[in-house]
């Protein structure tokens, strides 16, 4: 594999961690559906599928999509969703047919791979008609994610994403189109952040030394414990004619 983070051990945790509320994630579907008809998009792959979440009820409107992932524990949990046509391999060299799909989807995984822009190259030759992803603001919240970051860069840690998250990448390639989906606005306590944090849920994590690990969360502990947190972003669903890419 060329570099894309695999998700093997976040697989227990990922829908509850990484998941859109209910409702919002309704509305975020419905607008991905009206994009892929009216650009007549029916034959859609799911890179970096994960487990399912986007393509399960892509499926129950009746497109026929294909996954792939780097993560054998990820396609399974996507075979348990009934996903039905998914393969391993990695974003950045992918077992299809140039022109095999008439749009590729790509939800959260560019930020995991250092090689995005041959992952963007590889969609070109795979796809017909648009790249489609979900953009947006990033959470406007100052939280312990964001002061976890922030904490492990001031240790010298060199490197939390190696390569581009979706939402930044409309100001690297602007988009053919950005429709808004849905506003996403979550509250709960911090306890339930540390928590996850803890327990090195999230990537960026998983290379921590434990020393470094045991002395930013006592700090977040101090600095949190008995907040409430509040969160709110706006969600787009954008795409990319892919002779732009």
């Amino acid at each position: 594999m060329r570099g894309t983070i695999s998700f093997d051990r976040a697989v227990e945790t990922y829908d509850a961690t990484r998941s859109l509320p209910p409702q919002v994630m309704a509305k975020v579907v419905e607008k991905l559906v009206e994009v892929l008809e009216r650009r007549e998009c029916h034959d859609i792959l799911d890179a970096g599928v994960g487990t399912g979440r986007f393509s399960a009820p892509l499926q129950e409107y009746g497109f026929d999509v294909a996954g792939v992932d780097v993560s054998l524990e990820m396609l399974g949990r996507a075979r348990a969703k009934s996903v039905r046509n998914v393969a391993r391999g990695d974003v950045c060299r992918m077992p299809f047919k140039d022109k095999s799909f008439d749009a590729t989807l790509m939800m959260h995984i560019l930020h995991l791979v250092r090689e995005w822009r041959q992952a963007l190259s590889e969609v070109r030759r795979v796809t017909s008609k648009v790249l489609v992803s979900i953009t947006g603001t990033f959470p406007q919240s100052e939280g312990p994610v964001e002061s976890y970051k922030t904490r492990l860069l001031e240790s010298g840690w060199p490197e939390i994403f190696p390569g581009i998250h979706e939402r930044d990448l409309v100001n690297t390639i602007p988009p053919s189109e950005s429709n808004f989906a849905a506003t996403s606005e979550q509250e709960r306590a911090a306890e339930e952040v540390l928590d996850l944090l803890d327990r090195r849920t999230y990537s960026y994590q998983w290379d921590v030394p434990e020393e470094v690990h045991r002395r930013i969360m006592a700090q977040l502990r101090t600095d949190y414990t008995g907040k409430r947190l509040r969160s709110s972003r706006e969600l787009n669903v954008s795409v990319w004619d892919v002779e732009r890419l």
